[in-house]
């Protein structure tokens, strides 16, 4: 995921992205998020699965010694469901 990531610090400011262009995709798998179809001109590609955001955070929780259900307590309704929709791993982060 931390490569995958990193590809996005080019695109921090948009010079790059208004002179190259760009392919962004987010999805709520791990991996690969989209396909990309076949377009006239190379463009740079940037995609993060929200699967592999999760994966990573469950593991610092579990290195760093975090209580999940005192960090994500706050949350709202709308917020714990969404937390815990697509996320294997949360099952065990809310009070």
């Amino acid at each position: 995921m931390i490569p995958e990531l990193d590809k996005f610090e080019t695109i921090r400011y948009p010079d790059n992205l208004l002179a190259k262009g760009a392919s962004i995709g987010f999805g709520f798998s791990r991996g690969r998020v989209i396909n990309t179809s076949t377009i006239a001109h190379s463009v740079p590609e940037y995609q993060m699965g929200i699967g592999d955001v999760d994966a990573f955070f469950a593991r610092a929780i579990q290195l760093c010694h975090i209580n999940p259900k005192a960090y994500f307590g706050f949350l709202s309704e709308h917020g714990r469901e969404m937390l815990t929709k697509y996320n294997d791993y949360a099952k065990n982060w809310l009070p």
